[in-house]
């Protein structure tokens, strides 16, 4: 038998993942988190879909392909932090 999805309020999701409210709802507008409506005000998310927004950090991988936000096909979204090379330039 299939269990049905969890949804969660963005209020709630950010509670159990400690994360900002603000941070849900931009990485929903920037199309990295997909998200639900249920009625005219009610967004839900997907626990799962939570869960899967976590990357983990390679070992060894320089820190400035993480900080700079890339996505897994390389590109970066709009509004990312460039990184900056190790020299500072």
């Amino acid at each position: 038998m299939v269990q049905p999805a969890e949804y969660l309020s963005i209020k709630r999701a950010a509670e159990r993942f400690g994360v900002c409210e603000c941070t849900l709802r931009r990485r929903i507008s920037e199309g990295l988190l997909p998200a639900y409506r249920f009625g005219p005000r009610a967004i839900r998310i997907k626990a799962s879909d939570l869960e899967n927004m976590g990357k983990p950090i390679p070992v060894g991988e320089p820190a400035a392909t993480w900080r700079a936000g890339k996505r897994a096909d390389g590109t970066i979204p709009a509004g990312a932090v460039p990184a900056l090379a190790p020299d500072g330039a």
